[in-house]
């Protein structure tokens, strides 16, 4: 994880009432960036590691959505829209997986027929003699169909309860640190 003392270390302080109140452009504001920018190279390290890259979309697809104002800071990642699929898997019409029921892709997506074959090519597969491409897709399709796809937690594996925790610890020492020098300000 980040080096929360010394993105603290960096900060202005001095100007502890724009920590506190939390806006863009604050100290804080500057670590949520900063910590956010890990957890975003996190995921990607745990993409790696459920061997869930084939084309590297997904992770390219990872971004920091910053949309924080004067009175609030709000920021959040946003990823390619199968990123659940892949996360908690799918179950399948023979193989239950334990996966939410995702109901239909959003409008404008590729279909499954067109992603499967994207992925054949991605994964640089070659199809067998006397077969063509799309008789190799729908053969992966039927299979995905049948048996699903197990869930490889890379978000999950991120985001959670430490996550949670040392987000918690980082904004004490950020307000920590504002409130001890709020508190000597006015005696300056």
């Amino acid at each position: 994880m980040t080096d929360v003392k010394k993105i603290v270390d960096s900060m202005n302080l001095g100007v502890s009432r724009k920590t506190l109140e939390g806006s863009k452009d604050s100290p804080m504001h500057t670590l949520m960036i900063g910590i956010h920018q890990d957890i975003l190279e996190q995921l990607g390290k745990s993409v790696e590691k459920y061997g869930a890259s084939a084309s590297n979309r997904l992770k390219q697809s990872m971004i920091t959505v910053d949309k924080s104002a004067d009175d609030k800071i709000d920021i959040s990642v946003s990823m390619n829209f199968y990123w659940k699929y892949v996360n908690f898997g799918v179950n399948g019409t023979k193989i239950n997986r334990g996966a939410p029921t995702w109901g239909p892709a959003p409008g404008g997506t590729m279909s499954f027929k067109e992603a499967i074959k994207g992925w054949i090519r991605d994964k640089g597969m070659v199809a067998r003699p006397g077969q063509t491409y799309d008789q190799m897709a729908y053969a992966i399709m039927n299979s995905v169909k049948e048996k699903g796809m197990k869930a490889r937690p890379f978000y999950t594996d991120v985001v959670n309860r430490d996550l949670k925790k040392f987000l918690t610890k980082s904004i004490s020492e950020v307000f920590g640190e504002a409130l001890r020098i709020e508190i000597k300000d006015p005696w300056q």
